[in-house]
């Protein structure tokens, strides 16, 4: 997958996809430069933050550590 790819692409629920886009994510390239602390603060919940991790495991990426 690459980075410069939809949000839409690693198939979240299509809440998690609008709460996203609500923050102005739209790409996967800028969830992986985050970390889980900013999506906390951005009003994020520790499940759909788990979710997203999870979704971008199965493509092989991760959040900024």
């Amino acid at each position: 997958m690459e980075l410069s790819e939809s949000i839409n692409k690693l198939e979240l629920y299509s809440s998690v996809v609008k709460e996203l886009k609500a923050k102005n994510i739209l790409k996967v390239g800028q969830l992986c430069k985050m970390r889980k602390r900013e999506l906390s603060k951005l009003g994020l919940s520790p499940a759909t933050i788990e979710q997203i991790e999870i979704k971008l495991q199965l493509q092989g990426l991760d959040f900024k550590r």
